[in-house]
């Protein structure tokens, strides 16, 4: 609130110590050090702006600031810390692509379906023997018990 209202000692202040807590998520953490670092920059600590923004690129090698929201000095001086980390910011991507690419092979590996299938070999001749044989064979036993006991009905039908 200090920020929006051009208190901006207040501010820094405030920043300073919310971006101590670290149960803060990575979003809100470069929020915060863009702002702070715009502050110090309002107030004239440029030099301690400029760490404050290396921090930032440092969190996020792609951050870009809004013109149109942020003062100009601030623009500026963020463009040149961005210029002078040209290439530690290029490694810092690399490194964050490597791991963003670990992760999610992890979680491919994570997800992987195992299907595992059993199969056996049954005797072809069992089909061939009378009272559902070849179905407990198969583990239908349903199917056998149905076999069983409706051959055995027709049998004992017959002989009376």
């Amino acid at each position: 609130n200090a920020y929006t209202y051009g208190d901006f000692e207040t501010a820094i202040q405030s920043l300073d110590n919310a971006l101590k807590d670290t149960s803060l998520s990575k979003e809100q953490r470069i929020e915060g050090l863009q702002y702070l670092g715009v502050s110090q920059v309002l107030v004239g600590k440029k030099d301690v702006a400029k760490q404050t923004f290396q921090a930032l690129l440092f969190l996020n090698p792609d951050f870009k600031m809004d013109p149109v929201l942020i003062p100009p000095e601030a623009v500026t001086l963020f463009s040149m810390v961005r210029r002078d980390l040209t290439d530690k910011l290029t490694e810092i991507k690399k490194q964050q692509d490597l791991e963003r690419e670990r992760q999610r092979l992890v979680e491919l590996e994570r997800r992987k379906i195992y299907i595992i299938k059993r199969q056996s070999k049954n005797s072809l001749y069992i089909n061939f023997i009378p009272f559902g044989a070849g179905q407990f064979q198969n583990n239908k036993t349903d199917w056998g018990t149905f076999f069983l006991i409706s051959e055995l009905s027709i049998g004992a039908l017959n002989l009376f």
